[in-house]
């Protein structure tokens, strides 16, 4: 078995190096340009790997050597270890396996589960019994003392953490995607997978660069959740920079995080087009029933013209969904 693994890793690497080459001679402008809060940049040729210093969140994280225990607190996280072929550094997860992408699920194959629930964030004894060297984190609160615990206090005890970069800001900063290449080429760095880490962040840029571009800046309604109390992700989050992307407009900018709106100024603001970002909890059936069946919207231009579009809220936080959670809005927009 290990030694199938081992060849298979062996013909991806040459498959990675080939597509960082291509994705170096002749990327798309589309979604790229400076790289939002980058940790750094990538070694030189002929400087050791090691120590690597990120700094991440404000704050700098020295790693002497690739972390070999690494917990994930959250699916969008455990996503991007599992893409950059991490899974032998991963001793424990959090969120159900079958949550994953399913081209994904395969390397999960005899890795630890923490837990398969993803809220309220896992305590620090569950993160700590596995003995980690690196924490890596897809939401903030995952490092409230009520969870993993505070960053610092982990690293007094040894071990690592990081944060993906449109959470450091904890909807103060707007969240965008060049923050999720960052994480990308930053994962590269800690793990010394920077082939691996290029070709992904092309393979993005690559997504990106097909999705079509909404004209006239349809007015977009982010809805995330609620009847009679519906709230929106708000104007920092990524979902908010997907949709400017894509050529539309929030008609929430004033709500910045996730927060709650009223029907009576949806009404008044008449979005376009309807963006369901969809849970477990809250499928687009659930939404588009809702939404069909509710007498005071029944005059929004969206609801008419039965223009909804729905993403998962794993594809709309920072990971490695994003290519294509822009596409589908991309698309939802322009009518396709």
């Amino acid at each position: 078995m290990r030694a199938t693994a081992r060849s298979r890793r062996t013909a991806g690497a040459f498959l990675v190096v080939a597509l960082a080459f291509v994705s170096a001679c002749g990327g798309s402008e589309r979604g790229e340009g400076t790289t939002a809060r980058v940790a750094g940049q990538a070694a030189s040729a002929g400087e050791a790997a090691y120590p690597v210093t990120v700094r991440n969140c404000d704050a700098d994280y020295t790693f002497t050597k690739p972390p070999e225990r690494v917990v994930s607190s959250s699916v969008p996280a455990t996503e991007l270890l599992l893409a950059l072929g991490l899974e032998r550094s991963l001793v424990g997860v959090v969120g159900a396996p079958g949550v994953l992408l399913p081209e994904l699920q395969p390397k999960m194959a005899g890795v630890n589960v923490i837990t398969e629930r993803t809220f309220p964030p896992v305590g620090k004894e569950a993160v700590l019994a596995v003995n980690p060297d690196l924490v890596v984190a897809g939401y903030g609160e995952d490092f409230a003392e009520t969870a993993v615990g505070d960053r610092g206090a982990l690293r007094a005890v040894g071990v690592n953490s990081y944060l993906v970069q449109g959470r450091c800001g904890d909807g103060r900063v707007p969240a965008t995607l060049d923050d999720t290449y960052a994480d990308i080429e930053n994962l590269g760095r800690i793990f010394d997978a920077r082939p691996a880490a290029a070709a992904l962040v092309a393979r993005l840029k690559a997504e990106v660069a097909s999705a079509p571009s909404a004209t006239g800046r349809p007015k977009v309604l982010i809805y995330a959740a609620g009847k009679e109390q519906p709230s929106t992700q708000g104007a920092t989050s990524l979902v908010a920079d997907l949709v400017a992307r894509a050529g539309g407009q929030n008609v929430f900018p004033e709500i910045t995080s996730y927060g709650r709106f009223n029907w009576e100024a949806a009404v008044e603001r008449n979005p376009d087009v309807i963006l369901v970002v969809t849970t477990g909890s809250f499928p687009l059936a659930a939404a588009e029933e809702f939404l069909a069946s509710y007498e005071p919207i029944a005059g929004v231009s969206a609801v008419r013209n039965k223009r909804v579009v729905s993403v998962g809220v794993n594809d709309v936080q920072p990971g490695v969904r994003n290519g294509q959670a822009l596409v589908t809005i991309a698309r939802g927009l322009v009518g396709g």
